[in-house]
C-alpha cells in the first residue's frame, strides 16, 4: 500500500536476478537502502500498536513486537531483495534505446533522435508500465519552445570550444567534435554491444618529460557540468592506485546512476578496475548492506580526468578508452592574466546557480545537440 516494492533489474553474469528494493509512486522510482525498509516496517509495526491496541488479552505482550518477531527481519531483508514484497516484473525503467534518448524535467520529459528534439510531452503520455528514476528528473521545469532561438550569451558552447583550442588559439574543429561526441556518448545512457568505453579527459600538453602536466585546464568543469542533465555519482581517482583495492570505491553509486565521475587519476592510476564495470555488470558494495549488480545494458558509464595520458602499451585499455585532448587555454589565461573561467565567462560558473534562464536554454540546446551528433555518427572505430 505504501508503495514499496523490489525492482528487477535484470540478471547478472551468473544468471541471477538482480532486485533493488524501491518506493514506486504513479511512474516515479526510487532505490531505499534496505536499513530504510527496516525503518518503514518498524514504524508500521509501531502504528499498529497505536491504532489496535497496545497489548493482548493478557496485556503483556505488544501486538506490534510480536508480528516483528515472527516475521524475522532477519530473513525478511536478504540479498535478494525483499523476500515478502512483490517484484515489478511487468514494468520497466524508460531507458534510452540505440537510437534516442530520453530527457526528464519536472513538467515533462522530450524525446532526442540524431534529426530532431521533441516538444516537451506530458508525463500522462508514458505507458503505464513504465517508470522514471526519481534522480533522473532535472530538479528544472523546461521553458524551451521549437520557436525558441539562441539569442544571448554562449558560455556553455563557448566553454566547449576553448578546450578545444589548438596551440595558437585557434579552435580545432576536430578536437571539437572529439569533444562533442564524447559528451553525447556519456549523455547517452544505452550501451552499444560492440563499443563500450569509458571517456577520459587529458590534458594536450602533457611533457613527457617533467612526467606530468599541469592541470587546471577545465576537464572537472566539464564533467561536472554533466550533473546539470545526468544522475552523476563522484568517484575520486586518487583511491585506484595499482596494488591498492578499496572494494567500496563506488559505494555512491546505485542503480539510478547514469554517470560516474572519476576525477583526477594518476600516474598510478588501476585502469583495470574499470575493465568489468565498463564491458560487464557494475557491482556496487556499500557499507553494512548487500551488494547489488547492474546489468550492463543498466549499468552507468565512466568518465576520467587525468593530467596523465592513457597508457600507451596496454591493448585492452586503449580498446575501453576515448580521449578527449583539453587544451591550455584556461591555465594560460589564469597563468598569464590572472583570468578564472568565471572570469572568463561573464562573472558566472559554468552551469552554476547564478545562471539565468537564457545561459540554461543554450546550455541545453548544445547538449541536446551533441546526443544529436553521437546518434548520428557514433564514436570513431579508433
Amino acid at each position: 500500500a505504501l508503495g514499496i516494492r523490489n525492482l528487477i533489474l535484470g540478471k547478472d553474469n551468473k544468471s541471477l536476478e538482480c532486485p533493488v528494493p524501491v518506493f514506486v509512486r504513479g511512474n516515479r522510482v526510487e532505490q531505499m537502502e534496505t536499513s530504510t525498509v527496516k525503518t518503514v516496517i518498524l514504524k508500521v509495526l509501531t502504528l499498529i500498536d497505536e491504532i489496535i491496541g497496545d497489548v493482548d488479552e493478557d496485556e503483556d505482550v505488544v501486538i506490534g513486537q510480536e508480528v516483528k518477531a515472527k516475521l524475522g527481519l532477519g530473513t525478511l531483508l536478504t540479498d535478494k531483495g525483499i523476500s515478502l514484497i512483490q517484484g515489478l516484473y511487468d514494468h520497466q525503467i524508460m531507458k534510452d534505446d540505440a537510437d534516442s534518448a530520453y530527457r526528464f524535467f519536472k513538467n515533462g520529459w522530450l524525446l532526442i533522435t540524431k534529426d530532431k528534439v521533441s516538444t516537451l510531452k506530458s508525463y500522462e503520455e508514458l505507458p503505464d508500465d513504465v517508470l522514471v528514476w526519481n534522480s533522473s528528473v532535472i530538479d528544472k521545469d523546461y521553458t524551451i519552445t521549437s520557436a525558441d532561438k539562441v539569442e544571448g550569451d554562449t558560455h556553455y558552447a563557448d566553454f566547449i570550444e576553448n578546450l578545444a583550442r589548438d596551440d595558437d588559439g585557434n579552435i580545432d574543429y576536430t578536437n571539437l567534435e572529439t569533444l562533442k561526441l564524447g559528451i553525447g556518448y556519456l549523455c547517452h545512457t544505452y550501451h552499444p554491444k560492440d563499443a563500450n568505453k569509458w571517456v577520459v579527459a587529458v590534458d594536450r600538453n602533457f611533457d613527457p618529460n617533467r612526467k606530468k602536466s599541469m592541470g587546471g585546464n577545465g576537464k572537472s568543469i566539464l564533467f561536472d557540468s554533466l550533473k546539470s542533465v545526468m544522475n552523476v555519482a563522484d568517484v575520486d581517482g586518487r583511491e585506484f592506485v595499482i596494488g591498492k583495492s578499496d572494494k567500496y570505491a563506488f559505494a555512491n553509486c546505485d542503480a539510478s546512476t547514469e554517470l560516474v565521475f572519476v576525477d583526477d587519476a594518476n600516474e598510478k592510476f588501476d585502469w583495470s578496475r574499470l575493465f568489468s564495470r565498463t564491458t560487464g555488470s557494475f557491482t556496487v558494495r556499500k557499507m553494512a548492506t548487500n551488494p547489488i549488480s547492474i546489468p550492463n545494458e543498466d549499468a552507468p558509464k565512466i568518465c576520467v580526468s587525468s593530467n596523465f595520458p592513457v597508457p600507451d602499451d596496454d591493448p585492452s585499455t586503449l580498446r575501453r578508452s576515448y580521449q578527449m585532448e583539453i587544451s591550455s587555454f584556461y591555465f594560460t589565461q589564469l597563468f598569464e592574466m590572472g583570468l578564472t573561467p568565471r572570469d572568463i565567462h561573464g562573472g558566472k560558473f559554468i552551469a552554476g546557480d547564478d545562471w539565468e534562464d537564457n545561459d540554461w536554454v543554450n546550455f541545453y540546446r548544445y547538449i541536446w545537440d551533441c546526443i544529436s551528433l553521437y546518434l548520428k555518427k557514433g564514436l570513431p572505430k579508433k
